[in-house]
């Protein structure tokens, strides 16, 4: 009986412990914010904290002489996608101390900046094909490196088309770039950081690809792919050393995807789920939106399902399938497993849905592929 008492004892002292506890940490929680809503100087030191966190100096680290990186800033489609946030195309490069970007969907600088990537460094800009959703933020991403200190022109590739579009973006932001100057003055803001190199890639009847870019052990080639009836859609291959990544750019299943993924590290790949995007054209006919349910229904001829881009990894022995320009937005777990469903029964590992802040290092000289997280 004694000790059931003391039993009994020990348990209230415990359970007064807790409830004591509890109720010094709920105080403190309405003091903490007492103080940051009424104190000046609380909220003076929450406000330097939050500065020396965010505040930083862009990344030293990526790409150099031993690692291919790359960083997803756009993983999305024209569609919003108010859950994940996955904006435009948009991909960064970084290899033996060249920046590239591979499209430059809308928001991709406001990503960039975020990621902290080392836009002063941005080296060149390759267009997959000039539907706007990849090329719509190259203004502010032209804007952000001359603002981080870039003073030579910006290279940009692509197809026939991209002169006009780039001259295009370099009269919207003339007005825009004299005020800055006048305003901060040109020993700060060099006007030459303000300017493009355009090249247009053409291809001959014969050829289906073409090297853009070589640096020794760094190759770029871009090569044809079908995105009808928009002509002159390329894909790209990215060799540096041993290690290699491909860029399906926006196409149907293609042969020459195939052939340029051969025994790739990486190969990224865009993605609709044809399922799904038929759902969303019932939809919209059943709300009586028939111009929505008209465009639903034209974009299944010139895109590529999961399942056919895990077909094309596989028969390519690719080592990382990453899906990208994933339509439609996938908001939850189970949206995600339905959008993977038929690719999981062929390609039971090794494929990953990108998103925006996605990090893959591929150091040279190994076979492995790291993956980090650049959201804050």
């Amino acid at each position: 009986m004694e000790n059931q008492k003391s039993g009994i004892s020990i348990g209230k002292r415990k359970s007064g412990f807790l409830l004591f506890i509890t109720s010094l940490l709920v105080l403190l929680f309405f003091i903490l914010i007492f103080l940051s809503r009424n104190n000046h100087q609380f909220q003076d030191r929450i406000f330097k904290a939050a500065l020396k966190q965010r505040v930083q100096l862009p990344r030293a680290d990526l790409g150099g002489e031993k690692n291919l990186d790359i960083v997803f800033c756009g993983s999305g489609s024209p569609f919003p996608d108010p859950i994940n946030k996955r904006g435009q195309p948009c991909l960064a490069v970084f290899a033996k101390n060249h920046f590239f970007l591979f499209d430059a969907g809308s928001n991709s600088a406001v990503k960039l900046a975020i990621y902290r990537l080392p836009l002063q460094k941005l080296s060149q800009v390759f267009f997959t094909h000039l539907h706007s959703d990849h090329f719509s933020g190259l203004g502010e991403v032209r804007l952000l490196t001359w603002l981080q200190g870039k003073k030579s022109a910006l290279k940009v590739l692509g197809p026939n088309g991209t002169k006009r579009t780039v001259e295009a973006y370099k009269e919207a932001y003339f007005i825009d770039s004299t005020f800055r100057i006048a305003h901060h003055g040109a020993d700060f803001l060099n006007p030459s950081g303000t300017t493009y190199q355009t090249q247009e890639i053409q291809f001959s009847k014969e050829e289906k690809s073409k090297i853009v870019f070589e640096d020794g052990p760094l190759k770029i080639t871009a090569f044809l792919v079908d995105h009808s009836p928009i002509t002159h859609a390329f894909g790209y291959r990215v060799d540096f050393g041993d290690r290699s990544l491909t860029i399906s750019g926006d196409s149907i299943k293609h042969p020459n995807i195939i052939k340029f993924s051969k025994n790739a590290d990486v190969l990224v790949h865009e993605a609709l789920n044809p399922m799904m995007v038929k759902g969303l054209e019932k939809r919209f006919n059943e709300i009586g939106n028939k111009l929505a349910a008209k465009l639903m229904g034209d974009i299944l001829d010139y895109h590529t399902s999961p399942l056919e881009a895990a077909e094309t990894a596989n028969e390519a022995k690719a080592e990382l399938l990453v899906l990208t320009h994933i339509v439609p937005p996938l908001p939850n777990a189970l949206v995600e497993r339905i959008f993977l469903r038929k690719a999981s029964k062929i390609r039971k590992k090794d494929t990953i849905l990108a998103f925006d802040g996605l990090h893959l290092r591929l150091p040279l000289g190994k076979k492995t592929i790291l993956k980090g997280d650049f959201r804050p």
